[in-house]
């Protein structure tokens, strides 16, 4: 899952903005907010903090960024998709070893 769900993530955030000629950087922040309402939702003990919340929008708002700069930058789609799905893992990685 740490793996695997940044790829589909952002795969799914950047090719959706582009498929339907939407922007890039409203489509990671429109992301990042709904994974923070999605995680106040599943929580059911009321535990996340308004820190855990800023994270889940700020990281993907980031996520975007990289992808439009390296496009802006003249490189392809594909390079800013990989880019930042290689820093999204790292992201979760870190994420990950912070909550054990």
């Amino acid at each position: 899952m740490v793996f695997w769900a940044p790829l589909f993530e952002e795969f799914l955030k950047t090719f959706a903005a582009l498929f339907i000629k939407g922007s890039l950087l409203f489509s990671h922040l429109a992301f990042g907010i709904v994974e923070c309402i999605f995680d106040f939702i599943r929580d059911g003990k009321r535990k996340m903090n308004v820190a855990a919340a800023f994270f889940a929008v700020f990281s993907h708002m980031s996520f975007g960024i990289i992808v439009y700069i390296i496009v802006k930058m003249g490189y392809s789609v594909f390079a800013g998709y990989f880019l930042s799905s290689l820093v999204h893992l790292l992201w979760n990685l870190f994420v990950y070893k912070m909550k054990i």
